[in-house]
C-alpha cells in the first residue's frame, strides 16, 4: 500500500503542476491504477479510470493517445479479484464503457477478466453471465481477421468458464461445463506442433472438483485417468500435481468410499516416491480416509477401522515418516463414527479419545460439537 500511496502522491503533484506538460497522460493513469491494483483496491482503480474517462470526454486528454484497452483491463482484473458483493456488476459496467462508449475492442485479457468476475460473483448464479460472455467472445473471435487472434479464448479463459459453471447451483450446469471441456479436448487434438493447448492440469482439476462437489466420484476418477493418459502420451501441460490427487481423494471421501480413498492415498505416496509429486500426503489427506469411513455408514466396522487409521497416523507422525499429526478433524471423524455406531463400548472409546486429544503431543481444544458427539456415543 505504501508504494501505491507514493505513486498517488506523485500523480497528484503532476496534476497540480503549473506546467501543463507535466500533467498526467494516459500512461500516468495506467501506472497509478496498476499501483493500486496491487493493493486489491478495486474501487480506487475504478475511480481513477473514471477520472481518466472524464478527462477524455471533456477534451483535456485524447482518446486516441491516452485511452486504451490496458487501463480497462487492469480495472477489470481488480474487480475480478475483489470481495465486493457487486464486483461482477462493476466489472460489467467497466467493460460496457470500454466497448459501448469508447469503441475499444476487447481482447482475450479483458474478456477473461470479465468472465472471472462473474465466475466469482456472490449474489448471482454465474452460469448465465459466464456462458453469455464466453459465447460473445467466441463469436467476436470467429469474425476477426486471421492475423488478429487477441480475442481467441485461451487456457485461462477456459479455466474461468469451468470455474463459473462449477459454482453454479443449476442442476444442468455440470453438463454444460463437461460439454465445453470436451469441445476444448477436440480442439487440442487438432493442434499444430507449436500451438498452445487449451486444456491444462488446472482445467482438469476444476472440472474434477465440480464433479466431486456433486458427489459424482466416478466422473472425477475418469477425468483423472484421462489426464494421466494425456501426460503419459507426452503432453507436459497435463502433468499431475498434488492438487489433482487431493481433488480425487476428496471426491471419494465425500462419497463415503473408504476403499477408494485409501487407494488414492497409497497412490499419492507412490507418486511422491517416483518424483511425480512434490510432497508426501499430510494430515489433511490422511484425515480424508477417516472421514470416508465416517460417511460410509458401516457402523462399528467404520468406527473401529477409522480408529485404526488414527493410530496409524499417530505412529507415522511420531516416527517422522509422514507429516500427519492428527488434528481436531481427525479425532472428530473417529469420535463421530463411534457416536453413529452400534458398538457396545462406543461411549468408552469416544470418551477416551476426548481425553487423548487434549494431551501432549496433540494439545487440542475440543469444541461444542466434540462434546456433543461424545455424549451421543
Amino acid at each position: 500500500r505504501m508504494a501505491a500511496e507514493k505513486a498517488q502522491a506523485r500523480f497528484e503533484w503532476m496534476k497540480q503542476h503549473e506546467n501543463p506538460r507535466i500533467h498526467p497522460d494516459g500512461e500516468s493513469y495506467l501506472n497509478v491504477i496498476l499501483a493500486w491494483s496491487q493493493t486489491d483496491n478495486a474501487p480506487k482503480c475504478a475511480a481513477l479510470l473514471h477520472e481518466l474517462c472524464d478527462s477524455v470526454r471533456d477534451g483535456r486528454l485524447s482518446q486516441q493517445a491516452d485511452l486504451e484497452q490496458r487501463q480497462f483491463s487492469v480495472v477489470l482484473a481488480a474487480w475480478s479479484n475483489s470481495s465486493d458483493p457487486h464486483a461482477a456488476e462493476r466489472a460489467q459496467e467497466t467493460f460496457d464503457t470500454m466497448v459501448g462508449e469508447f469503441g475499444i475492442t476487447p481482447d482475450v485479457v479483458s474478456y477473461t477478466n470479465l468472465i472471472w468476475a462473474w465466475a466469482r460473483c456472490q449474489g448471482t448464479d454465474p452460469m448465465g453471465p459466464v456462458e453469455r460472455i464466453f459465447e460473445e467472445m467466441k463469436q467476436r473471435s470467429s469474425n476477426i481477421s486471421q492475423t488478429d487472434v487477441t480475442c481467441e479464448p485461451n487456457s485461462f479463459t477456459l479455466n474461468a468458464v469451468l470455474y463459473g459453471l462449477s459454482r453454479s447451483s443449476l442442476p444442468h450446469s455440470i453438463y454444460h461445463a463437461d460439454a465445453i471441456f470436451r469441445q476444448a479436448q477436440e480442439k487440442d487434438e487438432k493442434l499444430g506442433e507449436n500451438e498452445v493447448p487449451l486444456l491444462e492440469t488446472n482445467s482438469y482439476n476444476t472440472l474434477m472438483s465440480a464433479y466431486a462437489n456433486r458427489k459424482m466420484p466416478d466422473s472425477t476418477e475418469n477425468l483423472f485417468h484421462e489426464l494421466v493418459a494425456g501426460y503419459n502420451a507426452g503432453n507436459e501441460a497435463l502433468r499431475p500435481n498434488i492438487s489433482i490427487y487431493v481433488t480425487r481423494l476428496q471426491a471419494w471421501a465425500k462419497a463415503g468410499n473408504p476403499e477408494m480413498t485409501s487407494l488414492v492415498l497409497h497412490e499419492m505416496v507412490a507418486a511422491h516416491e517416483s518424483g511425480l509429486l512434490e510432497r508426501k500426503p499430510d494430515t489433511r489427506e490422511f484425515t480424508a480416509v477417516l472421514q470416508a469411513w465416517l460417511r460410509s455408514n458401516r457402523s462399528t466396522l467404520a468406527a473401529e477401522t477409522a480408529e485404526s487409521g488414527l493410530r496409524q497416523m499417530m505412529h507415522f507422525a511420531a516416527t517422522n515418516q509422514f507429516d500427519c499429526t492428527p488434528n481436531i478433524y481427525s479425532f472428530m471423524a473417529v469420535i463421530t463414527s463411534y457416536a453413529r455406531s452400534d458398538s457396545l463400548n462406543a461411549g468408552t472409546k469416544a470418551l477416551s479419545l476426548l481425553g487423548e486429544l487434549q494431551q501432549a503431543p496433540y494439545n487440542l481444544a475440543p469444541n461444542f460439537l466434540t462434546y456433543a458427539e461424545v455424549i451421543t456415543a
